[in-house]
């Protein structure tokens, strides 16, 4: 998966300035949250390490985004939905390992606050402490308007591929869980590439199944798109799908069925 280019970092950095208004926290363009997909049947090993605290079994998925598009740029997938997602991540992360090569001095990532502080993560303050404090509280409450987008990004995710929503994969086996972990990468990684051809139209009606439409027309006009962009890209995929059709007719023009059938599971293979 590839990660945030630095024209997309400029934005995103310009973006989380304009809504909290603080040039400061532009410093903090990534936001970072875990979510758990759902295991539709119950797990016939690790059972007791997939049962999470929501009160059933899942695998825990922890993703990073650009608050301005709602694009996942980092993920960690594999853990079963009772490890917590701060373990998760730091089990998983380059980003943790190697920070350097992802953020540059002084810059950091919003996190939540199961996730701590550190050099590289800010969160929110405590109940307790921030009943103490006006300034803590207002802190808070600006976090939470970057964070929010996190939360938008999965939802945007969850319903375009509704096998997140809930895992039909039987797993028997650890290599089973091997399975699972992959087939949700695969998800992810096909919903981002999707997602640079979705028009605002269709971040909203795939946002619709979780938020209200008064939030979902909100979330969307505060999206920096480039719609002109998302235009050129839908051209260049129907011009390619065009070419693949007219290339595929060619090259089975004449087959029987059992030649189709093989020629579509070599081309399935290779792919």
């Amino acid at each position: 998966m590839q990660f945030a280019l630095e024209e997309e970092r400029k934005h995103a950095a310009a973006w989380v300035c304009n809504t909290t208004g603080v040039e400061e926290w532009g410093k903090g363009w990534l936001v970072v949250n875990g979510t758990h997909v759902p295991l539709a049947w119950k797990p016939g090993v690790c059972s007791q390490e997939h049962f999470c605290y929501k009160g059933f079994h899942s695998m825990n998925v922890v993703l990073v985004i650009l608050p301005h598009l709602l694009q996942i740029v980092k993920l960690v997938v594999g853990q079963p939905g009772r490890v917590q997602d701060l373990k998760v991540w730091a089990s998983g992360s380059n980003i943790l390992k190697k920070p350097h090569l992802y953020l540059d001095k002084g810059e950091f990532i919003w996190v939540d606050g199961g996730y701590g502080h550190s050099a590289i993560t800010v969160g929110p303050f405590s109940h307790i402490t921030t009943d103490k404090s006006q300034d803590l509280q207002y802190f808070n409450y600006m976090l939470s308007q970057v964070r929010v987008q996190v939360k938008h990004a999965i939802a945007y995710l969850k319903n375009r591929f509704q096998c997140l929503t809930g895992y039909h994969g039987n797993i028997y086996c650890v290599k089973d869980c091997i399975t699972a972990a992959q087939n949700i990468h695969a998800c992810i990684v096909a919903h981002t590439f999707v997602s640079r051809y979705d028009h605002p139209a269709d971040i909203a009606d795939l946002l619709l199944p979780s938020f209200s439409e008064d939030e979902v027309h909100e979330v969307v006009q505060g999206l920096q798109l480039d719609v002109t962009d998302a235009q050129d890209l839908r051209r260049t995929r129907c011009s390619n799908q065009q070419e693949y059709k007219l290339d595929l007719a060619t090259a089975t023009q004449g087959m029987l069925q059992y030649a189709l059938s093989r020629h579509r599971s070599s081309a399935a293979h290779d792919l």
